[in-house]
């Protein structure tokens, strides 16, 4: 039975099971020995008794057969024979030899050192290559002693560390630089040490480098008005630190907003910065600038950089206030300059006195041009350019254009052509201002730059689409050229061609950078071809909208002109409220030629006054007066009975979009811009007595 039982075990064993005898024949193998050594295993067992039958016992080894690796145990048995054992190890022997590359790897090329010191204090191995910063080679130092060379080792000799122990230490190199090591050591079951020892040099280099920026951010974060704050998913602050939280009010732990704030737009990744006007908690106004990027823990948040740019908003606004000033303060004189030029030429006056009175036009009109670039420039430069989305005609679009360059041109004797492709569509939706405005710059610059020949504009038809239409304007001369290297240069504002352009042409050199701008903010560009002395050629291409009406009428009073006879306003009463005496006197007289009724009044205070007491058909309004301004006199003749649709024409010398929202909010029906145009007056007043 026991028999029966052993003989089960040894045929079941997953180890394999053999027996020799003391000559070394194979006295018993088990199935598993067959499984082990595979085929011709019989002859590998007697392969295997011829080598290591004479062998001291017990032995051990890790033999190799074939791919696989295999452990034989052999244990001395009766009568001098041995027992043996067999185990595949080969996925043991691989783990171990992938460790021990593992191992070669990092001490090859990590700042690594491993080290081992006896119970003597003799240095058994040291290898690595963190040893060569210290100008060391692998296993130089066995054999020394080690308190010679690191004297903490006597330390730990003489009272055994009880687990793992790390400290730092710092050594010296051979350039006389300093090496700093982060050290683990522990006990071996000999009374020595082993240990490893990490070169953490650069660490510490980046350290002391992120400590002296961590203070330089911090003095900036102290004195100057930057706020670094994190926002987590949920719309709670979670940090915020910096000098202008004194500004803002921003609190750790408190909500920042709606759900609609620009924080949660951020979180979203739709908004990467916005400025932003706030109050603080004592009621004073302040404006930030937020740059946001995703919060770098993963969670959804986001964190922020907050700019007080309160100043720089202040100084804008005081910059367009400014501006606004000044605009209003020149085209005062300019509306009466212009207007009483206009009267004068209307009348019959010698030929020598019309040919002095077309210089002033001329004069006051380039005096226009160059206040309107300037505020023009301004408003490009604070982002306050808006576009309108009218009906209009091309073709009156370009005669008009035609029309208010021919006179210069034909005094010039230049030859002015314009070109429109018969396949562009005639009814375009789009800002035939803005539009204007860009080519009476290329236009106005073509004929001041060409003394003979002509100029050529040409309208050309990109592509044609169901909403939109794309169109290639090109504008060439046979002027005086530009320098090739100076293309892009021309484009810079207060820049021309060349040092003695303005003294010969006048301008401003603002022109050609409006021009850029109100391009690129169309989506578009402008490009330049230019020999010396041969001409130039400016061209780009816009995409503007089709009419999707049937039919609509455009008048050209857009563009300064007005077509056909002029008809008698005779029975309309029209109320001028206008504190400029020149203004009054010169709105009056072309009002008279026209058979209108006309009153004044100097402020808004006499304007209620005489609406009160009587009757008008329409009142034209200035904005900035005495007493009472523009728009608090439009908003108390609103309130009088009978006044709710009367027509009330703004008279401004300021386009700005704040000021044409003010217009808007105070009731007023419509604007005329200082110095206005006789015949664009005449249009209004007839557009809105329904004539």
């Amino acid at each position: 039975m026991q028999e029966t039982v052993l003989r089960a075990m040894l045929e079941t064993s997953p180890m394999g099971i053999f027996l020799w005898d003391i000559q070394g024949n194979c006295l018993y193998a088990n199935p598993k020995c067959g499984e082990i050594l595979g085929l011709g295993w019989i002859q590998a067992l007697d392969g295997l008794s011829a080598e290591l039958h004479d062998r001291q016992l017990p032995f051990s080894q890790i033999i190799r057969k074939g791919d696989s690796w295999i452990k034989i145990i052999l244990t001395p048995f009766m009568e001098g024979g041995c027992l043996g054992t067999l185990e595949d190890v080969t996925i043991e022997k691989k783990a171990a030899d992938e460790k021990n590359q593992l191992l070669n790897a990092l001490l090859e090329n990590f700042p690594i050192v491993l080290f081992r010191v006896n119970r003597e204090g003799t240095i058994t191995l040291s290898a690595g290559n963190g040893l060569r910063v210290l100008g060391i080679s692998d296993h130089a130092l066995e054999g020394y002693q080690a308190v010679s060379i690191t004297p903490w080792v006597r330390e730990f000799l003489d009272q055994p560390p009880k687990g793992i122990v790390t400290f730092f230490s710092s050594e010296n190199t051979p350039d006389g630089e300093e090496a700093h090591f982060q050290n683990s050591i522990l006990s071996d079951l000999e009374g020595g040490i082993i240990g490893m020892s990490l070169d953490i040099t650069q660490i510490k280099v980046t350290e002391m480098e992120n400590a002296e920026k961590t203070g330089l951010l911090n003095t900036i974060l102290e004195h100057l008005p930057i706020i670094v704050y994190k926002i987590d998913q949920a719309g709670y602050c979670t940090l915020s630190v910096g000098a202008g939280l004194k500004a803002l009010g921003l609190r750790e732990g408190e909500s920042v907003g709606s759900p609609n704030h620009p924080f949660r737009r951020a979180m979203n990744g739709e908004l990467e910065t916005y400025t932003e006007k706030m109050e603080d908690r004592g009621g004073g106004g302040y404006y930030f600038q937020n740059t946001f990027f995703p919060d770098p823990d993963g969670r959804g948040g986001i964190m922020g950089v907050a700019l007080d740019i309160t100043e720089i908003k202040n100084a804008e606004v005081a910059k367009q206030q400014f501006l606004s000033n000044m605009s209003h303060e020149i085209r005062t004189p300019l509306n009466a300059i212009i207007g009483m030029t206009h009267l004068l030429l209307a009348e019959q006056v010698p030929p020598e006195m019309q040919e002095n009175l077309k210089i002033l036009k001329f004069s006051g009109e380039n005096l226009l041009v160059l206040v309107n670039d300037i505020l023009d420039y301004s408003k490009i430069l604070s982002g306050k350019v808006s576009f309108e989305s009218i009906d209009f005609s091309l073709r009156d679009f370009v005669q008009s254009i035609r029309q208010s360059h021919l006179f210069k041109a034909t005094e010039k004797g230049i030859t002015l052509k314009m070109k429109l492709d018969s396949d562009l569509p005639d009814r375009l939706n789009g800002d035939p201002m803005r539009l204007a405005q860009v080519l009476n710059n290329l236009i106005s610059n073509a004929i001041k730059f060409t003394n003979a020949g002509s100029v050529t504009v040409d309208l050309t038809l990109g592509e044609m689409g169901p909403q939109h239409v794309t169109i290639d304007f090109a504008i060439r001369d046979t002027g005086i050229g530009i320098d090739p290297s100076l293309k892009e240069f021309i484009f810079e504002s207060f820049t021309q061609a060349s040092a003695d352009t303005t003294r010969r042409f006048g301008g401003t050199g603002l022109g050609l950078a409006i021009t850029r701008s109100l391009l690129q903010l169309q989506g578009s560009d402008i490009f330049l071809e230019s020999e010396i002395g041969k001409g130039s050629l400016f061209y780009f291409r816009l995409r503007l909208g089709k009419s999707q009406k049937e039919t609509f009428s455009v008048s050209n009073q857009l563009f300064g002109e007005t077509t056909g006879e002029k008809k008698d306003l005779a029975g309309y009463k029209v109320l001028l409220v206008e504190d400029n005496e020149m203004n009054r006197i010169v709105a009056k007289k072309f009002m008279t030629r026209w058979a209108l009724e006309v009153a004044y009044a100097q402020n808004g205070v006499e304007a209620v006054g005489m609406m009160e007491e009587e009757h008008y058909h329409l009142v034209l309004m200035d904005l900035q007066m005495p007493r009472m301004d523009g728009y608090e006199a439009t908003r108390r003749i609103r309130a009088l009975p009978g006044c709710e649709r009367l027509p009330i024409i703004a008279l401004t010398a300021s386009v700005e979009p704040e000021v044409m929202e003010k217009i808007k909010l105070a009731g007023m029906t419509d604007y005329m811009s200082k110095p206005f145009n006789p015949n664009e007056l005449y249009a209004k007043i007839a557009q809105h007595l329904s004539l």
